[in-house]
C-alpha cells in the first residue's frame, strides 16, 4: 500500500458503517427518552391521585394526623388495587406538616431527597 492510498479519505463502505452506527445511536437514545419521559408523567400523576386521596381523608378526619397508604385504603379513599408504587417499583411516601400534606417518589435513582424526586403536594419545598 502507497502513502497516496492514505491520503483518499475514507471509503463508500466505511462512511456507510460509520453513518449507521450514528443512526444507531440515535435510535437508541430515542428509544430511552421517551420511555422516562412517561415514566415521570405516569409517576406524577399517581402522585397527585394519592394526594387528592389524602387531602380528602385529612379533611374528614382532621384529629388523626397523617394517613398512610395503607389507611388511605383502608378508609376506601384509595382502591385496595389502587397504584401505590412509582414506575421504579418504590411505594410513595405521604408526609404532612400541619395542613400541608406531600405525595414524594424517589424516582428513577430510589434515593430520596435527590433531583429525580417526583413529589405532588402544597409544601413542595422540602
Amino acid at each position: 500500500m502507497s502513502l497516496t492510498s492514505f491520503s483518499r479519505g475514507p471509503t463508500v463502505l466505511q462512511l456507510g458503517i460509520l453513518a449507521l452506527f450514528v443512526i444507531g445511536i440515535g435510535g437508541a437514545v430515542q428509544l430511552a427518552g421517551p420511555d422516562e419521559t412517561d415514566r415521570l408523567g405516569e409517576a406524577s400523576d399517581t402522585a397527585g391521585e394519592i394526594l387528592a386521596a389524602a387531602e380528602a381523608w385529612q379533611s374528614e378526619n382532621t384529629d388523626r394526623g397523617c394517613p398512610t397508604l395503607s389507611r388511605l385504603m383502608s378508609d376506601n379513599q384509595l382502591a385496595e388495587d389502587a397504584r401505590v408504587e412509582d414506575p421504579w417499583g418504590q411505594r410513595f411516601s405521604i408526609q404532612c406538616e400541619d395542613a400541608d400534606i406531600m405525595v414524594r417518589s424517589a424516582g428513577r435513582d430510589g434515593r430520596n431527597r435527590t433531583s429525580d424526586d417526583v413529589r405532588a403536594g402544597s409544601n413542595l419545598s422540602s
